[in-house]
């Protein structure tokens, strides 16, 4: 049995007009806002450990209560202050080949007060959590040479809707509040794509979207007895092709809110093989009104692109 070394209780709380930000500061408030004074919410943390058998060394469990508070902004809505309670779970022996992860989370949106139910709960597997612009981000650090994933979670619904091994690809069209997210999951990562099966031959997920999440998913596949790692994930305009960014603003579509002006630009993924014939893949994939156009994406020899959704 686990002894408990240590706890630790601690609140949140809020009062005045002090707050965090994580966007900027030019967006409309929300019509229904209103001064919160002495809200509060608790939490707990505790550590606990055992002598483990021969090979584990120590046997521990770790509990962290967390608080965060974001700032979500969009041009032509209100702006949301979104209190997260992050309770991560470490669990296993010090000297094995890592602590399994899980992280809980609760999040309220714009009302805190002790007693008031969550806005919405959300989980996942991972070992640290931290608000990524408009999304809660659980990271899952690699095992036995796999590489850290990181799931993203609305800060407004809960929901997950990207997974990927690089950080997330923004492209944004000025003046407008269209922004889209691009996303790319690998085999050699600490998450494997759901298509991911014995015999599947998946070497990795392209994920497109809004932060509501991806409107559309590309699956890849090569045959491979071993798996691929990403070693790029960029974006380009049409306007300047060979110029590839980890962000873009399409200047092209300025002030147009159609959704379907956004466009003119190409996403560019390079993969290498770890171990085998060390194999290193490019494939581009166009974007247009708003689609992957699957049709005109170029991919070196044996790849296979098709569409989940």
């Amino acid at each position: 049995m686990l002894r408990r070394i240590g706890a630790l209780a601690f609140s949140f709380s809020i009062a005045g007009c002090g707050v965090l930000q994580n966007s900027q500061n030019n967006a409309p408030q929300s019509a229904d806002a209103k001064p919160q004074e002495n809200v509060q919410q608790t939490g707990t943390s505790t550590f606990a450990a055992a002598t483990g058998k021969v090979d584990c060394d120590l046997n521990v469990n770790v509990v962290n209560s967390t608080f965060k508070l974001a700032r979500v902004v969009s041009r032509n809505s209100p702006v949301h202050h979104v209190l997260v309670r992050e309770r991560s779970t470490n669990t296993g022996c010090t000297n094995s080949e890592g602590l399994t992860g899980a992280i809980a989370l609760e999040g309220w949106v714009d009302s805190f007060e002790a007693g008031r139910a969550p806005t919405w709960q959300s989980q996942g597997e991972g070992h640290e959590g931290r608000v990524d612009g408009n999304f809660y981000r659980i990271t899952k650090q690699g095992c036995c040479g796999a590489t850290p994933a990181s799931a993203y979670f609305n800060l407004l619904s809960g929901k997950k809707v990207f997974e990927s091994t690089p950080d997330l690809i923004r492209v944004e069209v000025p003046n407008t509040a269209n922004v889209r997210y691009v996303a790319f999951l690998d085999t050699q990562s600490s998450i494997n794509p759901e298509e991911t099966k014995p015999g599947s031959d998946v070497i990795g997920a392209l994920q497109y979207g809004s932060a509501e999440g991806p409107g559309e998913r590309i699956v890849m596949k090569l045959k491979s007895t071993v798996p691929f790692s990403v070693e790029d994930l960029s974006v380009a305009s049409a306007k300047e092709p060979s110029k590839y960014a980890k962000e873009l603003e399409l200047w092209s579509a300025n002030g147009n809110e159609n959704p379907s002006a956004i466009g003119d630009f190409k996403i560019r993924i390079k993969l290498i093989e770890v171990g085998g014939d060390d194999r290193a893949p490019v494939i581009v994939v166009p974007v247009s009104s708003d689609r992957l156009d699957i049709d005109h994406a170029v991919a070196s020899h044996g790849v296979k692109l098709g569409k989940t959704q």
